[in-house]
């Protein structure tokens, strides 16, 4: 029974979501397991996996990772990506959810310091959509986007609403075990498929 137990849990992703937990924890971040928050848009409760946040003693500033995990080993994850998706954002409102503060904290320092900080780099190719692969119906990757967006838009509200951690910057994440890769049109016009690690996406939605 235990071992059926095991192979159970294994494939909902729970030793993943422990995995990550304590991985974060090792690394000095303040964790928390199976968060609850608010949805913005039904005002129901919702769940995310994994919520962790950089320690910081002032209370004037929050660096927070909202993530939701995935196994997916059977149906790999596919990014649709370009070297062309970023090229018209403005890069302090895209890469993270955050207060008006810290973008006017970053901009002051001026726009050469301001485009040094490493997250707002995005060297390569970024994905545009992604899609689990051979499945129909529902499909799971834009859940889980949505997902940790809304999470951290709730943070942004609760935040805002509490007026402590003026300075606040809010990372959505997906970690997944299971192959990812990246699909693209050649430099010939051929269909390019390969696997990465990581990538990033830009999800332009509203919510």
């Amino acid at each position: 029974l235990k071992v059926k137990i095991k192979k159970w849990l294994a494939s909902q992703g729970y030793p993943l979501e422990m995995l990550v937990a304590n991985s974060l924890r090792k690394n000095g971040f303040d964790v928390t397991q199976s968060h609850y928050y608010l949805d913005p848009e039904t005002q129901s409760n919702r769940e995310i996996d994994v919520w962790a946040t950089a320690p910081d003693w002032t209370g004037v500033i929050e660096i927070s990772f909202i993530i939701e995990c995935k196994v997916s080993r059977e149906k790999p994850w596919l990014l649709f990506t370009s070297d062309q998706p970023l090229n018209h954002m403005g890069r302090a409102f895209s890469f993270c959810v955050n207060s008006l503060s810290a973008r006017r904290a970053l901009i002051d320092k001026g726009v050469d310091k301001f485009l040094d900080v490493p997250w707002m780099k995005k060297d390569g190719r970024v994905a545009y959509g992604f899609t689990q692969a051979f499945t129909s119906g529902a499909d799971i990757t834009f859940k889980a986007s949505v997902n940790v967006l809304k999470a951290a838009i709730s943070r942004k509200k609760e935040l805002s609403k509490e007026k402590h951690s003026p300075f606040f910057f809010l990372f959505p994440v997906i970690i997944i075990d299971g192959p990812i890769f990246e699909c693209f049109l050649d430099e010939g016009g051929e269909l390019s498929i390969q696997e990465f690690e990581d990538g990033f996406l830009s999800l332009p939605i509203s919510i």
